[in-house]
């Protein structure tokens, strides 16, 4: 389906970390035909644009264009939408990112809670996990996290705290 063909193309995009796609390979990939690459194309350009997310074309390479945070959301959109469920667990998680990552960060984040004697539910601490994961992968891609925030913070936090996470699952 269509939708199962645009998530496919955004997690070799986010999760592969492929720069480009070749039109032709994908086709081959998708056992679709090259009209009905170009249909989904422009679908996904319509589907996305509210995260300001654009796909085209060059020289037979399919390219994404957008923000850096609007990437990020987009990546978190696919996972959301493509498990159908309410919540994302750590096992869902593990599907997209390498197991040794998540479990490291999740170990980071349970031990940062429990120092400061919080508690953090399994919803908050997983939809942190992903958050987390998603701007390491970009890291480690190359990527910088650039974009400031709409909300204002409400204590201040580190610059480089996702940084030093990358470093340890390095």
């Amino acid at each position: 389906t269509y939708k199962e063909r645009s998530a496919y193309i955004i997690e070799r995009f986010l999760i592969d970390n492929c720069p480009s796609l070749n039109l032709y390979d994908l086709c081959d990939e998708l056992s679709i035909s090259y009209s009905l690459l170009k249909n989904d194309i422009q679908k996904m350009n319509t589907s996305y644009a509210y995260l300001h997310i654009r796909f085209y074309c060059r020289s037979n390479e399919l390219l994404l264009q957008g923000k850096e945070r609007d990437i990020r959301r987009l990546l978190n959109h696919m996972i959301q939408e493509t498990k159908q469920k309410d919540f994302v667990d750590i096992d869902v998680l593990k599907d997209y990112f390498p197991e040794e990552n998540v479990q490291k960060i999740f170990s980071i984040i349970t031990g940062a809670y429990q120092d400061a004697s919080c508690h953090l539910n399994d919803f908050a601490a997983s939809n942190l996990l992903l958050h987390l994961l998603i701007m390491v992968s970009r890291l480690n891609y190359g990527e910088k996290l650039s974009g400031s925030s709409s909300f204002p913070s409400p204590a201040p936090v580190p610059n480089d705290s996702v940084s030093q996470i990358a470093q340890a699952v390095r």
